[in-house]
This record gives structure tokens, C-alpha cells and sequence, in this order.
């Protein structure tokens, strides 16, 4: 597990571990990390074999960021959890949750507590969820 640190590490810090693909967990709760940052993560993503684990708590994600991560994920076949909880995140970004979740097969646990998603929003992620199953 790697844990990037609050004011010592930044989004490059993530890179260079996502970069070195030997970390099954990528906890950048603590991370200084913008939009630009998450895209470029985002893009390591895809790709990567060891990341099993994605912790961005409290991290006031924007929609493009989520957009980004929800795009990495449905071509990553090991990522099988997503921790996205205490962040600020709108419809939009249920929608692009919604998505992964009904096309990833390896996408397992999404965490979202303390968010101020709405009704519409929930529902949205629920339907990812039928679907998949379906």
C-alpha cells in the first residue's frame, strides 16, 4: 500500500508510484492534487496491472475529474474498488459513475458517503448497479 502524504507529496508523487506499478492501493487522500493532476493519473490508469484500490477522500473532485477516473476505469480490468467518499460530488459525476459501474467487470466496491449527491443522482448510480447484474 502506498499513502501520499499531506503537503510532503503532490499529483506528480502519484504518478511516479502509479508509473512504478508495484502498489496495489492508491490512497491520495492526503495528496495535493488538482483536476490536471487527477487527469494525468487518470490516463496511468488504463493501463496499470497492480492497482486494485482507489482512496480520493475529501478531495472536492470536479465532474471532469470524475469523468477521467470513471473513463480510466472501464479499461482497467484489476481496479475493483473506488473510494470517493466526502467529496462534492453533483449529478454529472453520478452519471459518469453510473457508467463504470454498469460496464466494468471488475469494479466491485464504490464508496460514496458524505457526498451531497441528490435523489436523482442516487438513483442514476442504482441503475449502473441493475444493469450490471442484469
Amino acid at each position: 500500500m502506498v499513502v501520499i502524504k499531506r503537503g510532503v507529496n503532490s499529483g506528480q508523487d502519484a504518478i511516479d508510484v502509479i508509473q512504478q506499478n508495484i502498489e496495489n492501493e492508491l490512497d491520495l487522500t492526503y495528496c495535493e492534487i488538482g483536476t490536471d493532476d487527477l487527469i494525468k493519473v487518470s490516463s496511468l490508469i488504463k493501463s496499470n496491472t497492480s492497482i486494485e484500490r482507489i482512496i480520493l477522500f475529501s478531495k472536492n473532485i470536479s465532474d471532469e475529474g470524475v469523468r477521467c477516473i470513471c473513463e480510466a476505469l472501464k479499461e482497467n480490468t484489476t481496479i475493483s474498488e473506488l473510494y470517493l467518499k466526502r467529496n462534492s460530488l453533483s449529478v454529472q459525476s453520478a452519471k459518469y459513475v453510473s457508467d463504470v459501474i454498469e460496464q466494468s467487470k471488475s469494479l466491485q466496491i464504490f464508496a460514496r458517503d458524505g457526498n451531497t449527491i441528490d435523489t436523482e443522482g442516487d438513483l442514476l448510480i442504482l441503475k449502473g448497479i441493475v444493469a450490471n447484474n442484469s
